[in-house]
């Protein structure tokens, strides 16, 4: 499947990546980690898109640099990637990054929105 592509790329920016939701407890939680939803968009035949949403989770406070370039690092390997396996290549490309508020004064959060077009290697 394509997603596994994806996953084994984030998984190289946190030892914990997560579709979806994070699973873990509050006492369980391991930063900084990160969570990903897509949505498939319709392409030509053998070949669809997807958005990508990554949001990213940190615990340094006020400290925003570890996840600043963290977020950076993520965005700069997907802006203009190429990643291919037996079955499937994937082109990336970056669409945005922002903040996402928590209420929270220790935990910090980013969502990194990306597009995907994806070929079926036939």
């Amino acid at each position: 499947m394509w997603l596994t592509i994806i996953f084994s790329e984030l998984i190289k920016f946190c030892i914990e990546a997560f579709h979806g939701f994070n699973p873990k407890t509050i006492d369980e939680l391991v930063y900084p980690y990160l969570t990903f939803n897509f949505h498939i968009i319709p392409g030509e035949p053998g070949q669809f898109g997807s958005y990508l949403d990554i949001e990213v989770f940190d615990n340094k406070g006020s400290n925003q640099l570890p996840l600043e370039l963290l977020t950076q690092n993520i965005s700069d390997h997907f802006e203009r990637g190429y990643f291919t396996n037996k079955d499937y290549t994937i082109q990336s490309e970056f669409i945005s990054s922002k903040p996402i508020p928590t209420g929270s004064t220790v935990v910090s959060r980013r969502l990194i929105q990306l597009k995907l077009k994806i070929d079926r290697r036939i």
